[in-house]
């Protein structure tokens, strides 16, 4: 058995040095191939037993028995920090030979568990689509593609991976776990990655930007490295949650306000490059204040209440924090309810126009 195995994985090497030498894959890539530092499956029928120290894993069900998933992780802690992965594959070994196909989706593991104690009852939570996969009666290893897995446990942290059984499935099929010989393995090809480098400007289009409008915040040079993006933020750089991902963002100030881009990869956070907005008060009618209208509750979770002092003829409009209109109604009595119960929740701002098209009035309230 050991020797089969050898000569199994020597075969595999070279089968990887052809592909190397065919493509042009630079021989100052890297190549990595790890053995499964933990891997498991989980029953539904029997969803409180344990079976982290099988020799086999499973993946698939039926309407009877319920569903197999398989979980597997890798330890990446020894991969260099900055990388650019080039291409990344997972090899599992089956061996059964049942006709009838399982279904599986493959996820990404999000939360920490442990072999041994993992079962159906309490397996952890996923994220993600990695592709669909099915199998059916074979020996051999099979190979799914992990590229876009490998970048995201980089990204986000890595937890590993579960193949879930899809109700289409007519049987389970039996895999090598790493206690079983030919365990599950990660095939990885990467380079050495790149440092980003900042944007030198950003600019607003427009500013001064009237009240209750919306402004385009671009930045203009910089360079993004490995696995980076343009992040933004509202009056610091780097705290709280970004406002908007991307080389450009709507926004729609409600005061003077500070904008700041930088980017945030694999490898490196770049400093920031700010902006500041500054607001133009026109077309405000300053007989209207803010006296003259109530809203209420605030914050908010399904009707948002507007009493205004005198009777009003125009419209009523929310937008939320990009700018994007989400509701439009027209006004002419003194209490207006705005129903809000099928929006996210966030920060919104209410504008109230006369029959005119002139802004009167805007108030910024908070959904639940």
């Amino acid at each position: 058995m050991n020797n089969l195995f050898i000569i199994s994985k020597f075969r595999r090497h070279i089968i990887i040095l052809i592909f190397m030498l065919i493509t042009n894959v630079s021989m100052a890539q890297f190549y990595v191939n790890k053995l499964a530092e933990t891997d498991s499956f989980i029953w539904e029928f029997k969803a409180e037993i344990n079976y982290g120290d099988n020799m086999n894993l499973y993946v698939g069900g039926d309407t009877i028995l319920g569903g197999n998933n398989m979980l597997i992780k890798w330890n990446l802690s020894d991969l260099p920090t900055c990388i650019e992965i080039i291409s990344a594959e997972i090899q599992i070994y089956q061996h059964s030979a049942m006709d009838d196909t399982a279904f599986c989706s493959i996820q990404r593991i999000t939360e920490a568990w442990d072999e041994y104690t993992i079962t159906w009852n309490n397996q952890p939570n996923t994220t993600g689509f990695y592709g669909n996969f099915y199998f059916t009666s074979y020996f051999g290893w099979r190979i799914i593609p992990a590229t876009e897995l490998i970048n995201d446990w980089i990204k986000y942290g890595n937890e590993g991976v579960m193949f879930i059984n899809l109700p289409e499935s007519t049987v389970d099929h039996r895999f090598s776990s790493k206690e079983g010989g030919n365990g599950p393995r990660l095939i990885i090809m990467y380079d050495y990655g790149n440092n980003s480098n900042p944007a030198t400007t950003v600019t607003a289009t427009p500013n001064p930007v009237e009240v209750g409008e919306t402004t385009l915040l671009s930045l203009e040079g910089g360079e993004l490295g490995s696995g980076a993006e343009w992040k933004w933020y509202k009056n610091s750089c780097g705290e709280g949650e970004p406002i908007g991902v991307g080389s450009s963002v709507i926004v729609m100030p409600t005061e003077e306000t500070e904008y700041f881009v930088r980017a945030e990869g694999f490898c490196d956070t770049t400093e920031c490059t700010n902006v500041f907005v500054d607001l133009l008060y026109v077309n405000v009618d300053e007989n209207y204040s803010s006296k003259s209208v109530s809203a209420y509750p605030n914050p908010v979770k399904n009707y948002l209440t507007l009493k205004f002092e005198e009777p009003l003829n125009g419209y009523i409009e929310v937008y939320n924090i990009l700018g994007e209109r989400v509701f439009h109604k027209n006004v002419s009595q003194t209490i207006n309810n705005i129903d809000l119960s099928n929006i996210l929740k966030g920060i919104y701002f209410i504008q109230i126009f006369d029959e005119n098209e002139i802004l009167l009035f805007t108030k910024k309230v908070l959904k639940d």
